[in-house]
This record gives structure tokens, C-alpha cells and sequence, in this order.
């Protein structure tokens, strides 16, 4: 059980308490009401039993991992607290044997230690709830990341996006450009094969990403030509990061979709790779009847990586530029 740091400061304060009273436990039964001077020898070996107990309280309960278990542990606890009140009574009788109520009755200490077992296993209880809710939230949010799986699919086979490069390929081949027609349509064929069997998958090698990238552009180019530049910078670290697959794919369909473009003056497109994150920006250059737009996709995206990341995409959309950071993975 992984305890935040606000239930290790309220486990160990129980201790000091509970090391205090069986300190005074120690003071009227087996040192006659007078501890000598023994005061912060006793209280130190006291506190040092509970925190023994405490961490193989704890250890059972890794090992166990589930609250149901709670029986084991209690059948554990049994002879543990006989064992460690033994020990404290022959390690006192050892140095301070002249000072010892050798009659005493171990009663109280028990009862102390039953006090303190009992505490235990109510933070085991809470502790088991807290985990039981974790397993809900677990499970919503993989209801939740397979809903946004279909979505994205759903979006990444757009109609418009096949019609239009069918068009293209027809208009290639009754131009009997078969060089061209041949590398659009392997190229077409790629980002569709690419969506279709990696869309189950959380994560992807970033070299692949950039490979259905090259292939996406190269549509892209056939059909807007001259108007749009694009230009990257990788560096030489991108076989060591992994991506969520088609993220590029969405980013630049939104890119294509939203902007103006013509060959005097084109649009700038820019994908760099930096600290672990890939930035893709460009200008601009609004179309004078905007294309309707839900943002759906790019929701879709972050939530994605909130998901499978605990990271969500930085979207910064400034006057005269849109720029989205996308978190990488390493050594996945």
C-alpha cells in the first residue's frame, strides 16, 4: 500500500502517541512509577518496536495487496506483539534488572499494542476503499480512452480527405503521369495502411510517425503544389522516442484545413524536436470563409495523451501563428 505523504505524517504522529502512553505503561508497571532517568531510553525503544511493527505491518500488506486479507495480517500481529513485549521486558531486565517490577502483568502492554493493531487496521480498511475507487477510475478511463480511440478513427478516415485524393490520382492517370500517379498512389496507400493497423496501439516508434509524415506531405504537395513550405528539425535523437500514432496526421489535416494557401506567398510549416517534445507550428493565414470546425480532433488528441501520459498537449495560438507541443515518450 502506497501511502501519500499526508498519511505517513498522520501513521507515524499515532506512533508517537502511542509510544507515549506505553512509555507511562512502563513507568507504573514494570519500573514501580519511577523510571530513574530512563525517561528517553525507554520512550526510543518504544517508538523503535511500534516502527518495527509498523514496517512489517506494511510489508504483509504489499505482499497481500488486497484488503481482504486483513485476517492474515491480524493472525500475524498475535504472536508479533507477544514476541516484542517479551523482548522489551528481557532487554529492560537485562540492563536495569534492580529497577524491575518482576511481578508485573504484561495486561496493559497488550492492550496498548491491541489498541494500536486495531488502528491499523481501520487505516487498512480506508486504505483498501481509496484502492477499490483507483480500480473504478481505472477502468472509466479505459471506457473513456476506447470511445476516443473510435473517434479518432472515425476522423482519421474522413471522407473528404479519400475523395479528394482520389481525385487527384485520376486526374494523374488521365494526364498518363504514371511516375507520379504511381508514387501518390504508394504513398496513399501507406497513410492508409498506417491509420488502419496502428490504431489499436498506445504507442509508436517517433521514426515511424515521421515516415506516414513523409508520405502525408507528399499528398499534400501533389494537391496544393507550390503553397506550402515545410521545414524540420530532428536532430539525431529520434530513435529514442515513441509517439501516439497519427498524432501528426490530425495535426496536419487541422493545419491544411484552417489556412489559406497560395504559391506567392506559402505557408510555413515548422516541426522541431527539442527537450523531449515535438513542436509543430505555422503561420496563420485565416481562409475568408473558415471551415467549420468543433475541435474535436485536437480534444480527441489531448485527451489521448492524458490517458496514456498524464500529459496533455501545450496548445499555444498566438496572432500570427498555431503552435501545438506534443510530449514524447522514451525508451518505451
Amino acid at each position: 500500500m502506497k501511502n501519500s505523504k499526508k498519511e505517513y505524517i498522520k501513521l507515524y504522529a499515532l506512533l508517537l502517541i502511542y509510544s507515549f502512553i506505553d512509555m507511562l505503561f512502563l513507568r507504573f508497571t514494570l519500573f514501580n512509577g519511577n523510571l530513574n532517568g530512563l525517561i528517553s531510553e525507554a520512550f526510543l525503544w518504544v517508538f523503535l518496536v511500534l516502527v518495527i511493527m509498523t514496517l512489517i505491518y506494511e510489508f504483509l500488506f504489499r505482499v497481500l495487496s488486497d484488503w481482504r486479507f486483513i485476517n492474515i495480517c491480524l493472525i500475524g500481529f498475535i504472536p508479533l506483539t507477544v514476541i516484542t513485549l517479551s523482548l522489551q521486558y528481557a532487554v529492560m531486565n537485562y540492563f536495569h534488572s534492580e529497577s524491575i517490577n518482576h511481578n508485573y502483568l504484561p495486561d496493559f502492554g497488550l492492550f496498548i499494542r491491541s489498541i494500536y493493531l486495531g488502528t491499523l487496521i481501520y487505516l487498512t480498511y480506508l486504505g483498501g476503499k481509496r484502492d477499490k475507487l483507483k480500480t473504478e477510475q481505472i477502468n472509466a478511463l479505459k471506457n473513456q480512452q476506447a470511445e476516443l480511440k473510435i473517434d479518432l478513427l472515425e476522423q482519421q478516415i474522413n471522407p473528404h480527405f479519400l475523395f479528394n485524393n482520389l481525385s487527384i490520382l485520376t486526374t494523374l492517370i488521365d494526364n498518363n503521369n504514371k511516375l507520379k500517379a504511381t508514387r501518390f498512389l504508394e504513398s496513399f496507400s501507406n497513410v492508409y495502411r498506417y491509420v488502419i493497423e496502428h490504431r489499436s496501439q498506445d504507442f509508436i516508434p517517433l521514426s515511424m510517425e515521421l515516415k506516414m509524415a513523409d508520405d502525408y506531405l507528399l499528398l499534400m504537395k501533389e494537391r496544393f503544389e507550390n503553397q506550402f513550405i515545410f521545414e524540420m528539425d530532428l536532430g539525431n535523437q529520434v530513435n529514442n522516442y515513441f509517439i501516439i500514432p497519427n498524432t501528426l496526421h490530425i495535426l496536419f489535416e487541422n493545419i491544411f484545413k484552417h489556412n489559406m494557401m497560395n504559391a506567392k506567398n506559402p505557408l510555413l510549416i515548422t516541426m522541431v524536436l527539442k527537450d523531449g517534445s515535438l513542436r509543430i507550428e505555422n503561420q496563420k493565414k485565416a481562409k475568408k470563409h473558415k471551415s467549420v470546425s468543433t475541435g474535436v480532433g485536437l480534444k480527441n488528441l489531448s485527451g489521448r495523451y492524458q490517458l496514456l501520459m498524464g500529459e496533455t498537449t501545450e496548445v499555444k495560438d498566438k496572432e500570427d501563428s498555431f503552435q501545438v507541443n506534443i510530449p514524447l515518450i522514451q525508451n518505451y
